[in-house]
């Protein structure tokens, strides 16, 4: 039998682990990541958060609509260069951020809460526009729309260039009146 000298060997069982491990992280980041980041900050209605949280039960991304753009199309842009790059078993999760406070509009939408609320959790979203209509003739100057695709119930308040949006997930998720407010 040959003496094998056994720190060379570890050695070499060392350098290729740490050749295969930082590969791997170089090809994720090089070849997705960076790609995909890449694109996020040149979406055309929309600032988003970086880093993407990436987790058990999906990606979570922070988006902040720029002031003219629509929160739909918004979302829509970002869902169209996520799924380019997510995997389909991976559920995205978008949430709002960094958006400007305004008492007035953060009180109009807090005193609404539990007709929004009602109107999700009986999936009668029809009540929503009406309920936009409504507050609109209350508020003077008051922009008020919602709108509704398969996955989310967009609104929007605006008065004086002050925006809130407001993004509900509808499809088999929690409730996001709290949490998106």
């Amino acid at each position: 039998m040959q003496n094998f000298k056994l720190k060379p060997m570890i050695i070499a069982f060392i350098i290729t682990i740490i050749v295969t491990v930082s590969g791997g992280f170089t090809y994720q980041y090089v070849a997705q990541q960076k790609p995909l980041e890449t694109e996020l900050k040149q979406a055309q209605y929309s600032e988003v958060t970086l880093p993407i949280v990436q987790e058990e039960d999906g990606i979570t991304i922070g988006i902040s609509p720029i002031a003219t753009a629509n929160l739909e199309d918004a979302v829509n842009e970002i869902e169209a260069i996520m799924s380019k790059h997510a995997k389909e078993s991976d559920h995205i999760n978008i949430t709002l951020v960094n958006q400007e406070k305004s008492d007035l509009l953060d009180s109009l939408w807090e005193k609404q809460l539990f007709t929004v609320a009602e109107a999700m959790s009986s999936k009668q979203y029809s009540k929503l526009p009406t309920l936009m209509d409504s507050l609109q003739k209350q508020v003077k100057g008051l922009q008020a729309v919602a709108s509704i695709d398969q996955n989310y119930v967009y609104v929007t308040l605006n008065k004086d260039n002050l925006v809130k949006h407001i993004l509900l997930p509808i499809n088999n998720q929690e409730m996001g009146v709290w949490n998106n407010a």
